[in-house]
């Protein structure tokens, strides 16, 4: 299933509007922004309505200019009558849920501009197998020793969750990169948690292989095709 997304905002925080909307397209999510995507000529509200109706996550940016906006406040209102909408309200100013909203916990966006964490949990949380083959691929990709142990963290609270083909890219995925089995905190803390939990899951030559690098911090054998 492909995540969809309606970012909710005022004209005045758009920029931050487009930072929530790069987060979640980088992590797969397709994300609908006015501003962004609906043209001049087009019925905007007629094109609003279908994205509300056809999204499944609903970020709207709270602050004093959202509920000051004649449209904003709306948008809410219509989000609502979907009962399968996960709702992750972020605030840009402090400004807390309000109305038919008040019962959800909102999150302050921290002055660093870090919302990975902020969207990406609950996310995970509700849509945990529609998001984690994508950051599964993305952890393949680590190009570091800082990225991999960045783009490890959203996984690792999630590990109890992983069904069998996950498993085993996983463990594929931390096998042939050594910017992620070499990494300190991988080494020590998350692959070790990782075995520990699915050793009986996995494929027994990875299992051998990931074991020995860990342990051994050098490439199992002649770096085998896996």
């Amino acid at each position: 299933m492909q995540l969809t997304a309606f970012i909710s905002y005022a004209t005045a925080d758009k920029h931050i509007a487009g930072q929530v909307k790069a987060v979640l397209n980088d992590h797969g999510i397709a994300a609908f922004l006015a501003h962004d995507d609906i043209h001049v000529s087009q019925e905007w509200k007629d094109r609003l309505i279908q994205e509300l109706n056809e999204t499944i996550i609903f970020v709207p940016l709270l602050s004093v200019s959202f509920k000051e906006s004649d449209w904003a406040p709306q948008e809410i209102g219509m989000a609502l009558t979907r009962k399968d909408m996960l709702f992750i309200p972020l605030s840009v100013d402090g400004t807390v849920p309000f109305g038919f909203i008040s019962n959800i916990q909102g999150k302050r966006i921290p002055a660093n501009g870090m919302y990975r964490d902020l969207l990406l949990e609950p996310i995970m949380t509700h849509f945990t197998h529609e998001i984690l083959p994508t950051l599964i691929e993305r952890l393949a990709g680590a190009s570091s020793f800082l990225n991999a142990e960045a783009l490890m963290l959203p996984l690792v609270r999630h590990f109890d969750k992983f069904n069998d083909e996950e498993i085993d890219r996983f463990a594929t995925a931390s096998i042939e990169n050594n910017q992620i089995w070499d990494e300190h905190q991988c080494r020590q803390q998350h692959l070790p948690a990782f075995l520990k939990l699915h050793r009986s899951r996995m494929d027994p030559e990875k299992l051998k292989a990931l074991e020995y690098q860990v342990k051994h911090r050098q490439w199992y054998h002649s770096r085998m095709d896996i």
